[in-house]
């Protein structure tokens, strides 16, 4: 695990809330992944339908065994 996602487990394990920007593309799921294997509930907002299927897509590739659960739009609703 690296240095970044040590720390950021760190805060969740202080019971902080954490927020992650910025994180370059692919990265994000990586570090969601690690996240999620080790047990923890993630929420991860696509800003729009393509980027939502590439981060499933990216998500089954690091870790296929986590459960993803895809909402539509709120507009959809």
């Amino acid at each position: 695990m690296s240095n970044t996602l040590k720390a950021v487990g760190k805060s969740l394990i202080q019971g902080q809330r954490t927020m992650l920007s910025g994180v370059p593309g692919g990265m994000d799921a990586r570090i969601l992944s690690e996240l999620a294997r080790d047990g923890r509930d993630v929420l991860f907002v696509a800003r729009d339908d393509v980027s939502a299927a590439r981060m499933d897509e990216a998500l089954a590739f690091f870790e296929p065994e986590i459960e993803r659960l895809d909402f539509p739009a709120w507009d959809c609703l």
